[in-house]
């Protein structure tokens, strides 16, 4: 037998839609990202993919997404979350330095580093 891991990313949220740095803060799902969720959850339907465990980050946009697709129970983790942009959560997206960001949210801001450590 053969076991599958499905990764789904939250729907669009008002953050996305404004440009802002969403880490470790949180935005509500918009109306387009509440339709992405339900359609998500039906494509498994109808695919007649079923889950043995579901698991979500704590951020409330991770967890409504889940809720969204699928009745059954899950499990918030702490550990699955974003990156911590530190100081500039909330602002432009525009602040982003260029790929790769290695350290450069640790160094400037107080957020993590490459390896997730503050």
């Amino acid at each position: 037998m053969t076991d599958y891991l499905y990764l789904v990313r939250h729907g669009e949220t008002l953050f996305n839609v404004r440009h802002k740095i969403q880490g470790w803060c949180d935005a509500p799902l918009t109306a387009r990202g509440i339709a992405q969720a339900k359609i998500a959850g039906q494509y498994f339907k109808d695919h007649d993919i079923t889950f043995d465990h579901a698991y979500s980050s704590t951020s409330e946009r991770a967890s409504d997404t889940l809720e969204l697709m699928t009745d059954m129970p899950y499990t918030r983790v702490k550990g699955l979350k974003e990156w911590n942009f530190g100081t500039i959560e909330g602002e432009s997206e525009g602040l982003h330095p260029p790929l790769p960001y290695g350290d450069f949210f640790k160094k400037y801001y107080h957020g993590e580093g490459k390896m997730g450590g503050a």
